[in-house]
């Protein structure tokens, strides 16, 4: 086996080794957001979050920022928000106050919650998703600047 090929095999198992320490840490992370999860999702405020969220998308009111610049006064389903006195109607914001018993996510008359954080409410595997999705590419990286590095390397020893 020439000099050349013991290098590339030698950078190769060097990759992997380096491309496992993102990995770990990814499932690290996850792991720790599924007990946080597990913590949150009997509280009645997650509760009331996640029913708050439902609603929104059941009834297609989840949007953007900028769609809800573009919203009209009259487009806005005024019931739902409980305004604090003296704002001013203007545009949608969205830190207006929905009452939550008037969507059927509480039966108390004071609980409510934003509408930004109503509408950006995710669960545990959006989370999760993302958190992979960039380990993996980042752990592919890895093992490509090692392999690229070892193949230059393999390149000069051949010579």
């Amino acid at each position: 086996m020439g000099t050349s090929q013991q290098v590339s095999r030698g950078f190769h198992r060097l990759g992997l080794i380096l491309a496992t320490i993102p990995l770990l840490i990814g499932a690290g992370m996850v792991a720790q957001a599924y007990a946080d999860y597990a913590k949150l999702s009997g509280s009645t405020q997650y509760q009331q979050k996640m029913c708050a969220h439902d609603y929104l998308e059941r009834e297609g009111l989840v949007l953007t920022d900028d769609e809800m610049k573009e919203l009209k006064p009259w487009q806005v389903p005024w019931q739902l928000y409980k305004l604090p006195k003296g704002e001013a109607v203007g545009t949608y914001n969205k830190e207006w106050l929905i009452q939550l018993k008037k969507i059927g996510c509480s039966n108390d008359e004071e609980a409510v919650i934003t509408y930004g954080e109503a509408r950006d409410a995710s669960g545990w595997f959006e989370y999760a998703t993302r958190v992979v999705g960039i380990t993996l590419a980042i752990s592919g990286a890895v093992y490509g600047l090692v392999r690229a590095i070892g193949w230059v390397v393999g390149g000069f020893m051949a010579s």
